[in-house]
């Protein structure tokens, strides 16, 4: 995790201090409501000139991280959510309101480097060193194999979630309770797919059969990437469907995607 500027980078300072502090957000270090260091003791933290502070601060004003206020300082803030926006649930939850009781098995946790996928999703610097971690898991649906479901992590709250017994816990809300910040709001790309034979095991479905890959980004409030996932969801035990809606002010239009879709009625 990066904590100190690197002067032999092209990236410039005042971007490397917005990250840095972006990170300190998004890890929970600075929580909603609480103070950053003043410009000057930002100038002394990282040995550089007001202007270069400055910057980096109205770099993440804009990005309604913070917000700067006369006589009270550099403020962390909590970007209000649109009202007709739904706060985005996670896959425990999104059971849990079809009645089914969900269950996970950690199948692996692991320290990567930063891939050009990577930094474009978490709207990092493309020569960024910056890592994360990954959680492969194994996801029940009333202990019937239902997915496999890999998360990618910022490395800072990565390590924070190993302290957690993660087979119990829902990300989501370990993501809420490490940064103060709900997701808010999920991108999901769907696509049909055949099963390699590794995962045909963990489903307990036949190789090659046809199966649901999902690609998502959760955001937390304020627009904070927190977690790129890719996992297979399986067709035995899930369905997906999509609703239309008109709406009469073209400028409010957008999309209305499911986050994991509907469940079946049975297990099959």
């Amino acid at each position: 995790m990066m904590d100190q500027i690197d002067r032999n980078s092209t990236i410039p300072l005042y971007e490397q201090i917005k990250q840095i502090i972006r990170s300190q957000i998004l890890s929970g270090e600075y929580s909603f409501g609480s103070r950053l260091p003043t410009e000057e003791e930002l100038c002394e933290q990282f040995d550089v000139s007001t202007i270069t502070v400055k910057r980096a601060l109205s770099e993440l004003v804009r990005a309604g991280l913070i917000q700067r206020r006369r006589g009270s300082g550099t403020i962390v803030t909590r970007k209000p959510v649109d009202d007709n926006f739904n706060i985005t649930a996670g896959f425990s939850e999104v059971a849990r309101t079809h009645g089914r009781e969900t269950s996970s098995k950690i199948l692996g946790i692991e320290l990567v480097e930063a891939n050009e996928n990577l930094l474009t999703t978490f709207q990092l610097p493309a020569n960024s060193n910056s890592h994360f971690i990954s959680f492969r898991r194994l996801l029940n649906v009333d202990d019937v194999p239902s997915a496999v479901l890999t998360a990618f992590v910022p490395e800072e709250i990565g390590e924070k979630m190993r302290k957690y017994d993660l087979e119990n816990r829902s990300f989501y809300q370990l993501y809420e309770e490490i940064t103060g910040r709900k997701v808010v709001r999920n991108e999901n790309k769907l696509a049909p797919v055949s099963v390699s034979p590794e995962i045909a095991k963990l489903l307990d479905v036949s190789p090659g059969s046809a199966h649901m890959l999902i690609r998502g980004v959760s955001y937390l409030e304020g627009g904070l990437p927190t977690e790129m996932s890719v996992g297979i969801f399986s067709g035995d035990v899930f369905e997906w469907k999509a609703d239309t809606y008109q709406v009469r002010n073209a400028d409010q239009e957008r999309s209305l995607d499911p986050v994991y879709g509907d469940f079946l009625d049975k297990i099959k």
